[in-house]
This record gives C-alpha cells, structure tokens and sequence, in this order.
C-alpha cells in the first residue's frame, strides 16, 4: 500500500491545476483592423494616438494552470506583444467606441479555453480613417547650405496614412519629403556627384502610420566650396551670473576684438557682409572660478554666438587676457 499516498498526492496536485478559478490579470492591449483600406488607431482617454498599446485589466477565469500559463504570456516584463482586440469592418469614419470584450479574440486566449469578463476599461476610443495618399517632389533639406542643383531619382515619392493626417500635414505645411544628403560621405567632397544611389528619404511629418515608397532615392548634386570673410572688429560681451557681475568687474572693459575670419557657404557669408546688425558676438563668460584669484590676470578662451548656420570662425581659438577686481574695492570702476 505504499503507492497509495503518493498517487493521492498526484490526483491532489492535478485536481489543483485543473480547478477553475477566476481572478484579475493586467495585460497591454491594441486594435486591428481587416479592411486594408482602413486605418486603426487606438486613442487614449484624451483622444491621442496610441501607438504602444493600452494598460488594461480583466477577469479570466478558466483552468489555474493554464491561467497562470496566460499570465505569463502576457506580462509585458516578458516583452509580450499586446492583445489584439478586433475592430469590426463598416464603421464610420471617425472616433468611435468598441467593447474591450474583443480581447477573448486574441489567439492567446481563445487557444486557452479561458473566458474575460469585467474588462477595463469597458470600451476602447479608437479613430478610423481611409487609407490615402499623396506623391510629393523630394528635395534637398533646407538646413544644408553647401548644396545646389540637386536632383532626385524618382523625383517624387508616394506617402501614404491616414487621410485626415495628410489633409492636416497640408494645411500646416509638413508634407515634406527630404533626401538625408547630410548623411552622405560625399557632402564632405566639394564638386559634382552624380548617381548617388541609397539616399533615405525622411518625412518632416513623424508618425509610425505614415509610409514612404521608395523609401530611398539617388541623388546627383553639387557640394560648393566655403568662402571666407573677415570682421574688422567684433564686439566682445561679458556673460555670467547676475550676482557674480554684480560684485566684481573687469579693470579694463574688453572692447573689440580685431580681425575675426568666419568661414561658410557663400549664401550664409553673402547675407553677413549684407546685414552688419546681425554680426556674430565674442562672449567672455565670467564664472565662480574666476573669483577666486581677484588681482591676477587670468587668459580665457572666447566663444562665439550668433553665427548662422554653418559658419565658424577660422584659425586658432582666440582669447581674452583679463584681471578681475572687486567692485567695493575700485569705486572708480564704470557701473561701480
């Protein structure tokens, strides 16, 4: 008889994992649409895109050992995909409201056996649209200066999304299509380059919905040299913290710094010469450190702000020699 107690065990151990018991389980949850010439969106309760999925609860009842095996499926530590709630074909466009009980559609769970009940929330927001799309020209990104006479192969390209995205893109003038040429090793090669093939296409619209064909294209552009122009004079200004400038000062105001060379794309450098109120700025920036050896002369390195984009200064690092002193000490001081 000694069998007897360990098979009593097992019947035990079985009956245990087969008892049908219900308790609450946290899963990520998505939607999914059949109609191709659809889109889904889950929507948040402020009405925002949710392209992550959704935090939801739920009943399940069923087996506890095949519960506890759902479970772990859908942990999301366990970098579970989200359950997939069908959205029925034939709703209207626009916002609208499912039921969450979609979720026992999941394959996870209808392999299972396993009913949901009690789902929250009860219902899910999600946006329909009509898929659409769009063949916008691709063009060189405004941001670089250096290229011109670019052209692209295919000279468009095909976005497609949501319709009410694209109609909203048009309106705020962000259906845009650049070619990525400052990834290109080329962009470092002044001259023409012809052919230039692989060169991704990257939309100023972000949104995962939103797709590009081609997703490259080649390019055949030119690369212009940088022209250089040099700064008389530039003024030099003092930056730091307002209680730091307040108590000390130099003993000599810095004044001008002479014969400064900026280098960039003739555009940038022509707008310049053409506009001396925007002159670039040296900027001596005063800082705790410089506090503590009052009296003796200290050199620090200039920085240089307002440049347009693209420029810098030429040659070495210019500096600035100075002595700090405190302004309770020297009343003749100007601001003291």
């Amino acid at each position: 008889m000694a069998w007897v107690a360990p098979l009593t065990i097992l019947i035990w151990i079985y009956a245990e994992r087969e008892q049908v018991v219900t308790y609450p389980i946290q899963f990520i949850a998505d939607v999914k649409g059949s109609d191709p010439t659809r889109v889904v969106t889950l929507l948040n309760s402020e009405g925002q895109p949710v392209f992550e999925g959704l935090q939801m609860s739920a009943d399940f009842s069923g087996p506890h050992a095949r519960l506890e095996e759902l479970r772990d499926k859908l942990d999301s530590r366990n970098a579970a995909a989200p359950l997939q709630i069908p959205v029925p074909d034939g709703l209207p466009y626009g916002v609208q409201q499912i039921p969450a009980t979609g979720v026992v559609n999941d394959s996870r769970v209808r392999s299972s056996g396993i009913t949901v009940s009690n789902a929250l929330p009860g219902s899910l927001k999600v946006m329909v649209d009509a898929v659409s799309w769009r063949d916008i020209p691709v063009q060189a990104p405004s941001r670089i200066n250096t290229v011109t006479d670019a052209h692209f192969s295919p000279v468009r390209v095909r976005v497609t999304g949501p319709e009410s995205l694209l109609r909203e893109a048009e309106a705020n003038h962000m259906l845009i299509a650049e070619a990525s040429l400052d990834a290109l090793n080329e962009l470092k090669q002044t001259g023409p380059h012809e052919n230039v093939p692989g060169v991704r296409v990257i939309m100023a619209l972000h949104d995962r919905r939103v797709k590009v064909t081609p997703a490259e294209v080649t390019a055949s552009f030119e690369v212009k040299p940088p022209v250089s122009y040099t700064f008389t004079t530039i003024q030099i200004y003092i930056m730091g913290q307002q209680p730091t400038l307040s108590r000390y000062a130099l003993t000599k105001q810095p004044g001008l710094l002479p014969d400064v060379t900026v280098v960039g794309p003739q555009n940038q450098i022509d707008y310049l010469k053409e506009h001396p109120e925007f002159q670039p700025k040296a900027v001596l920036e005063i800082t705790q450190d410089d506090v503590r050896t009052l009296g003796v002369p200290l050199t620090k390195p200039l920085r240089f702000l307002d440049l347009p984009d693209g420029v810098t200064v030429q040659g070495e690092q210019r500096t600035l020699t100075f002595e700090l002193v405190d302004r309770k000490d020297s009343p003749d001081l100007p601001g003291t």
